[in-house]
């Protein structure tokens, strides 16, 4: 079995490249060996030798593309998707954290209500109380979700949106509570334009979601 010292071995390492980049079963478990420049190159042939991706199956482009935001050049998926809008659905997640690094917060956050998930909400009750009743509940029961959903909803529908990112704030800040207050969260931050922290809030959301 090969090992990380025959992996440094020139010759050994020159023949897996050649192999790995050549035969399409191979190439993924190929470049999830390796990082930086070899991985560089040895992207650039896959692409060379499967230019639209076309021995790919769905899964596998959603493993190739996490490899490459996760080890490739930022600025070459950005252009690749560019190239091939198609790739989108696959790439977008790398996409997004180069639009994040080079601070287009907006850009980056846009990407994950267009192709990321979303979570289940909690069912609203039929019955209608006013905010005012609500907030006196949630002083009562300041742990209950059900009570601070509601309370966020009338706080949003009553265009009180500050009130309402300190109420999901409340649960999204603390640890073990579901990860759609971290999702409300960052909705809130982006009605009041603050990408930057719209994009943190989605972020901790998607690895509360990872973790599952």
């Amino acid at each position: 079995m090969l090992n990380k010292t025959s992996l440094r071995n020139p010759e050994v390492g020159q023949i897996l490249a050649d192999l790995g980049v050549s035969h399409h079963d191979l190439a993924l478990p190929y470049l999830a060996r390796i990082s930086g420049e070899d991985f560089k190159r040895a992207l650039a042939r896959v692409l060379e030798n499967d230019p639209e991706l076309k021995s790919f199956t769905e899964p596998e482009k959603f493993v190739l593309f996490s490899y490459w935001s996760d080890r490739g050049d930022a600025s070459e998926l950005a252009r690749a998707t560019e190239q091939h809008p198609d790739w989108l659905p696959y790439a977008w997640f790398g996409l997004a954290k180069a639009r994040a690094n080079t601070g287009d917060f907006r850009g980056a956050y846009d990407l994950t209500q267009r192709y990321g998930d979303t979570p289940a909400l909690p069912r609203v009750s039929s019955n209608t109380v006013d905010r005012i009743q609500l907030e006196s509940r949630f002083r009562a029961a300041p742990d209950n979700y059900a009570i601070g959903y509601e309370l966020y909803r009338a706080q949003k529908k009553d265009g009180r949106i500050d009130d309402a990112l300190e109420t999901v704030r409340h649960f999204s800040e603390r640890n073990g509570t579901p990860a759609y207050w971290k999702y409300i969260e960052g909705e809130l931050w982006a009605e009041k334009q603050n990408y930057d922290r719209a994009w943190k809030a989605w972020l901790k959301f998607h690895d509360a979601q990872s973790a599952k």
